[in-house]
């Protein structure tokens, strides 16, 4: 006779006292966990346990999130919160990470803010913790990228309050910020953070063409009126287009951002453009793709395959269909040079056989835009369809 724990998807082989171990992995303090089993009998037939609940944690904990590898010297986000399960309120809770010989930590809004380093712990005191409370911050990076996601023909969608909550931290000049996470260190450290979050804010409500089927309500929030909140985080990010000109990212991001907004002006469009055609393309003699390098010693190998991938979009929307293939081309063949490659992680995007499906894949991959163009030149035996 077998039984199977169905939660976790365990088989026990039951002894002749009809009896079986299983051990249960550890349950994280957050979750409530139901298990229940199912066993067969030749003669008695099918038998269901009944469900019971797991007993969970009991405690103070914090659950951190960082990535698995890093490099030296590289900048990577470290994300946590502190779970109060011990059944009472506390007060001035001390939240403590010890320094390290093998690390520092650089506040997150403030890059160039060391707050630990080898003989300095960086410690945090909560005034307040009730029990059952999780320390949270609403984040205005991914609340965007969410709205904007689901903003979408093939659903019925008319969430205002999400989009009442986003617009009410647009500033006054038309910018967007907030002090919460942005989980993308990137694009949210340093002195670009607002200009990188009103570009995010921009490009997640207009991505798509979505101004031509959202729901009239939305659509009325966000374009009715000559001082809409579309325009106003337009106006922001071209006024600031030239103070960003030597952070090429934001810069970048900023002008994807821009340039999918139908309401963009031609003199915006044309500067955009013209900035694109001077940026320096490095021609690889094997395969003559092509790619921007990196522009500073800091900026690491993630970076410059995000700059790459962004530029694609750019001169895709431009109808450039040659040049976004030949630097298609080079950031596909930059996938398995990257520390965390695997095959499962790039599956439906990389095939070594077909190395012209995968330039096309990562060509339509990057188009944010709906414009028809040819994709007959970026590999020999393809049908282009849609775009």
């Amino acid at each position: 006779m077998v039984i199977i724990v169905q939660s976790f998807s365990i088989q026990v082989i039951l002894n002749l006292k009809v009896l079986g171990k299983v051990v249960l992995p550890r349950i994280k303090p957050y979750s409530t966990w139901l298990a229940t089993g199912f066993a067969l009998n030749n003669e008695l037939g099918l038998s269901i346990a009944q469900r019971i609940r797991l007993p969970s944690n009991q405690g103070l904990f914090v659950l951190g999130s960082c990535p698995k590898q890093v490099k030296i010297d590289e900048h990577v986000l470290l994300t946590y919160g502190v779970n109060n399960y011990l059944g009472k309120d506390l007060t001035n809770v001390m939240f403590r990470i010890r320094s390290s010989p093998d690390f520092e930590l650089f506040e997150e809004s403030k890059a160039e803010r060391l707050v630990s380093s080898i003989d300095k712990d960086y410690a945090l005191t909560i005034p307040s913790l009730k029990s059952g409370d999780v320390t949270r911050h609403s984040s205005l990076y991914l609340t965007s990228l969410a709205f904007g996601a689901v903003i979408s023909p093939m659903m019925s969608f008319r969430d205002k309050v999400t989009l009442n909550w986003i617009l009410s931290q647009q500033q006054e000049d038309g910018s967007f910020d907030d002090n919460g996470p942005c989980f993308h260190y990137r694009f949210c450290s340093g002195e670009f953070r607002r200009q990188s979050l009103t570009a995010i804010v921009l490009y997640s409500l207009t991505r798509d063409n979505s101004s031509d089927y959202m729901p009239e309500s939305i659509h009325h929030r966000l374009y009715d009126g000559k001082n809409n909140p579309i325009i106003r985080a337009q106006n922001y990010l071209e006024s600031r287009l030239q103070h960003v000109k030597r952070n090429l990212l934001t810069r970048t991001l900023s002008e994807m951002a821009c340039i999918q907004n139908k309401s963009i002006t031609s003199e915006l469009e044309k500067k955009i453009r013209q900035a694109l055609l001077n940026r320096k393309l490095t021609v690889v003699p094997e395969d003559d793709s092509k790619y921007i390098e990196k522009i500073d010693e800091n900026m690491s190998f993630d970076d410059q395959l995000l700059l790459n991938a962004m530029t694609i979009s750019l001169y895709a929307n431009f109808v450039d269909s040659r040049t976004a293939s030949d630097i298609a081309r080079w950031v596909v063949s930059q996938f398995q040079l990257h520390p965390h490659y695997t095959e499962k992680n790039f599956r439906g995007i990389i095939n070594p056989e077909k190395g012209f499906m995968t330039a096309k894949s990562v060509y339509q991959r990057a188009l944010p835009f709906d414009k028809p163009f040819s994709l007959k030149k970026v590999g020999k035996g393809l049908s282009p369809v849609a775009n």
